[in-house]
């Protein structure tokens, strides 16, 4: 077998995909069928390298750290509706699927004005207080919260951030008084919503094809048994409070 390059060239290296992090390396099988070995690998995601060789990966890379960067998880301010929209983009444009679609349609993406006004934005924060992520929230609604936005920093990736802003969400919700958390998550999404113990109910269309509704229970013993099995990764967690009214459903 002759090992081949992401790009299906003779390689005598795994090619790395930057926006993971993982190493592949590809063969064809005697029918002519292309196969692919996947690694993930604990770096740093870097999307800017797209896919580049192992050499030059190691020659550059940022070791991810152990624990979580997450200082902590506030309210967002009425000043940075601008910088979240900016984060929004930036952490979209990680999948080419998608690109193409946003940037044919720019007003999918506003800064989030009202949302923060009514308290329902959250942002994960590091010790420096550099943004990583934020969560868009609908108010509870018959025992049920929506789940509307979920963006973190693509060089923040794939170091539990946006598991801390589930955790963050779900509590907070649960203090609210409902049951469950919902979300509409793209195909490319469905991986994350699992490991963070959402279950799928259903595909709904969108505006940019098809979307997946997932829920997550908030039943005391559920969760409690899902936070138990889980890394205890934030250093300091936020005061729980109510989320916010609701004034009409943003569209993002």
């Amino acid at each position: 077998m002759t090992p081949l390059s992401f790009y299906a060239t003779e390689t005598n290296e795994p090619s790395v995909i930057g926006w993971m992090p993982a190493a592949a390396v590809y063969f064809r099988d005697p029918d002519g069928h292309l196969l692919e070995y996947l690694a993930m690998l604990f770096d740093q995601p870097d999307p800017e390298r797209r896919v580049t060789t192992w050499s030059d990966w190691n020659a550059n890379r940022t070791p991810r750290n152990a624990t979580s960067v997450v200082e902590r998880i506030r309210d967002a301010l009425p000043d940075e509706a601008a910088a979240l929209e900016a984060l929004q983009r930036r952490s979209s444009d990680v999948w080419e699927e998608y690109r193409a679609q946003l940037a044919a349609n720019p007003d999918a993406i506003e800064p989030p004005h009202q949302a923060i006004a009514e308290g329902r934005v959250r942002v994960a924060v590091d010790a420096s207080q550099r943004r990583l992520g934020f969560s868009v929230v609908q108010p509870v609604e018959a025992g049920r919260c929506e789940l509307d936005d979920l963006f973190v920093e693509p060089e923040s990736m794939r170091l539990g951030v946006g598991r801390l802003l589930v955790d963050d969400v779900a509590s907070r919700a649960a203090a609210a008084g409902a049951a469950y958390v919902d979300v509409i998550a793209k195909p490319n999404a469905l991986g994350f919503y699992e490991r963070v113990g959402f279950e799928t109910t259903g595909d709904v269309p969108t505006r940019f094809g098809r979307g997946v509704r997932m829920s997550l229970g908030l039943s005391r013993t559920s969760r409690a048994s899902w936070l138990d099995s889980r890394p205890r990764l934030l250093k300091e967690r936020p005061e729980r409070a109510s989320i916010g009214s609701h004034q009409g459903r943003m569209v993002t």
